[in-house]
């Protein structure tokens, strides 16, 4: 089995290295076992058309909603996302450094993650 990133404590799994650092320096989301950087929460609430209400009286309850409905979007999709790649999986195969890795070979810039991901030690 490969072994997944975590925070600096152990703790909290993260999508990769450079994410637990950010983490430990930053803070971060935290859901079910899972840390985000603030980047990822502020990628993942684009994609999904949400936004922070910072000027609400009620900023903490609606806080709450959107941490919600970022988690609920982002486990749908994973859940989906692990459905088409599953069967070209091997056993065993790091599922976030298997998309990494055709990010890189698209041609996209993911900067030192692909270091990370074709390392087969990490």
């Amino acid at each position: 089995m490969f072994d997944i990133p975590k925070t600096e404590n152990g703790n909290l799994y993260t999508s990769d290295p450079n994410a637990s650092a950010m983490i430990s320096l930053l803070g971060g989301f935290f859901s079910g076992g899972v840390a985000l950087s603030n980047d990822q929460k502020r990628s993942l609430m684009k994609v999904y058309g949400l936004r922070d209400e910072e000027e609400q009286p009620m900023k903490e309850l609606f806080q709450a909603a959107l941490n919600r409905d970022i988690v609920r979007c982002a486990e749908r999709d994973g859940l989906r996302v692990m459905a088409v790649i599953a069967r070209f999986l091997e056993k065993g195969q790091d599922p976030v450094k298997f998309v990494v890795q055709l990010l890189l070979e698209a041609g996209c810039d993911i900067g030192d993650l692909g270091e990370w991901a074709c390392n087969e030690d990490e």
